[in-house]
């Protein structure tokens, strides 16, 4: 299921770069669009980059892999939400401005945990939980295991880590895939590769079960473009969760200019979603 993300990993580490010069620029001359000042908090000994703005009930957001919280503002998620809401968003262990740690004992699990952690740091009960790509596998996992602090799902581009016969052959994949773009890469990308590559080793640690996500009561939307590879997994979690609502944007792709994350469709879609499911 990390088909996409390997073919697509060098246009996104390329750019990697540009978009934080971009961002840092657009933060400076046009302060109130972005987010608020990053802050850090310890999680088991990792240091997690967050932001926290605005104002109403919590939405977390989880990025994809390679990403960091700054890529929610340039595509304007942050920016529709915080109108309504207090808008979280995170630089998952590994990526961005947070640790990275070249154990992958580090990661599997513990990379879900720095989001409870992060709404514990916080004194938030529940939050609306919002990932995309690897964000999505994380938010599955917390979908299953701690459903308790969840008020609604939201999975972007990626259908829960379920466990299949090829799971570590395509860890394997995935990670030559990154070492390849380690020793092309400039320097200047921010990216931590050692770290990037341990990532996919801890996969195992994610998978989540058909019949507990079948028994998940919490509401959850899956969101995916039609021309990307993860439909059939998308298509295949509905059968698993009748419930589940499935959006598939006419067009879109996993990632990069045409992907679904990019289209104005995900944006409303994800606010709607969450604007009817609210507690209050």
């Amino acid at each position: 299921m990390e088909t996409l993300f390997v073919e697509t990993l060098s246009n996104q580490l390329s750019q990697a770069y540009w978009i934080r010069v971009v961002t840092l620029m657009c933060l400076v001359l046009f302060p109130g669009t972005g987010f608020a000042e990053p802050k850090f908090f310890n999680s088991a000994g990792v240091q997690i980059r967050y932001t926290d703005d605005g104002k109403g009930e919590p939405i977390v957001l989880i990025h994809g892999f390679t990403g960091s919280l700054d890529g929610w503002t340039r595509v304007g998620v942050h920016e529709k939400l915080v109108k309504e809401f207090r808008v979280i968003a995170l630089d998952c262990r590994g990526h961005g401005e947070s640790d990275k740690p070249h154990d992958p004992k580090k990661y599997g699990s513990e990379m879900a945990e720095d989001i409870i952690r992060l709404l514990n740091h916080l004194k938030i009960e529940k939050a609306h939980l919002v990932g995309y790509s690897m964000g999505a596998r994380l938010t599955g996992y917390l979908l299953v295991n701690k459903p308790e602090r969840l008020i609604t799902v939201t999975l972007g581009g990626s259908p829960p880590r379920l466990s299949s016969a090829d799971h570590k052959e395509r860890a394997k994949r995935f990670i030559s895939n990154v070492q390849e773009q380690a020793r092309t890469a400039d320097a200047s990308d921010g990216q931590d590769y050692k770290a990037l590559a341990a990532i996919p080793l801890s996969w195992e640690e994610q998978v989540v079960s058909e019949s507990q996500l079948s028994s998940t009561t919490v509401p959850t939307i899956a969101i995916v473009g039609s021309e990307d590879p993860r439909l059939f997994g998308m298509k295949e979690l509905k059968n698993i969760m009748p419930a589940l609502k499935l959006v598939v944007i006419d067009g879109a792709t996993h990632g990069g200019d045409d992907g679904a994350l990019r289209r104005p469709e995900f944006i409303h879609t994800v606010y709607d979603f969450i604007y009817s499911h609210r507690l209050q």
